[in-house]
Parts: structure tokens; C-alpha cells; sequence
């Protein structure tokens, strides 16, 4: 008789639902400034380049030239030697058939 009032009490502690705060959420993602400036940077850099090039300024044909030889230049890797290959891997042979008469 004392495991039912055992039971009984268990029971009423448990049907005594706690609230418990919802979990947090994941913060709202805020810009940082780095990305602010790089792109008020930009906006100003193109700002300044289209107003060079409206105006015929000498600057703006120099900035052009220059772009124009960095773009054109061709990446080229360093070209490695040929290494001396080694003995060929050995490839993978079947196992031999087991004999007959051995146990397995």
C-alpha cells in the first residue's frame, strides 16, 4: 500500500506544470559597418571616376590605361619538372582459391 501513495504523490507533484520561458531565438542579423564603408567606398570611387570621365580629365585616361594593361596581363603558374615517377603501383590481385582439404 505505501508504493500506491508513493504513486499518488509522484502523481501530484507532476501535474504541476512549470512555465518555462520560451527559448531564445536567434538575434535579427544586424550589418556591421565594415560592409558600410567598403561600400560607401565604392559608391565614392565610382562617384569619382564617372565625374572624371563626364568632365575629359587627363587623370581619368591614365586610370583607364592602366586598368586596361592589369587586365590584360595573363596569370601563369610556374611550370613544376616532371618528377621521376616511381616503380608502378602494384595493382590488386585475387587472393588464390583456398585448397581443398584445409579448414576455413
Amino acid at each position: 500500500m505505501q508504493m500506491r501513495e508513493d504513486w499518488d504523490e509522484i502523481e501530484a507533484l507532476g501535474g504541476e506544470e512549470e512555465e518555462f520561458p520560451p527559448p531564445p531565438g536567434p538575434e535579427p542579423a544586424s550589418l556591421s559597418t565594415v560592409p558600410l564603408l567598403q561600400a560607401l567606398l565604392c559608391v565614392l570611387l565610382l562617384a569619382g571616376l564617372l565625374y572624371l570621365r563626364q568632365t575629359g580629365h587627363p587623370a581619368y585616361g591614365e586610370i583607364q590605361e592602366r586598368y586596361r594593361q592589369e587586365a590584360a596581363q595573363a596569370w601563369e603558374l610556374p611550370k613544376l619538372s616532371p618528377s621521376p615517377s616511381a616503380s608502378p603501383s602494384p595493382s590488386p590481385v585475387p587472393s588464390p582459391a583456398p585448397v581443398a582439404g584445409l579448414p576455413l
